[in-house]
């Protein structure tokens, strides 16, 4: 199981502020939003939201909301 972190489609960079961490400044999204992924395909990937949907996210559009947010996630095996 892989949780990710994504931001909301209405957000935009002023919408952030700096976090710091033990490894740095971060950028933060207060209004940040985590999904289970559940699958992924060669063009899609699958995340179960906690709002209780199943969504598709094209791949590419995931792997640039996942770096953006710093590629924020945990592995739980």
């Amino acid at each position: 199981t892989c949780i990710f972190k994504y931001r909301g489609r209405n957000e935009n960079e002023k919408d952030f502020i700096d976090w710091p961490t033990k490894n740095g400044m971060k950028k933060f999204l207060p209004k940040h939003h985590s999904a289970v992924i559940i699958g992924f395909s060669p063009d899609k990937v699958f995340l179960n939201d906690p709002y209780g949907l199943v969504q598709e996210v094209e791949r590419e559009k995931f792997e640039q909301l996942f770096e953006k947010m710093g590629k924020q996630s945990l592995y739980i095996k």
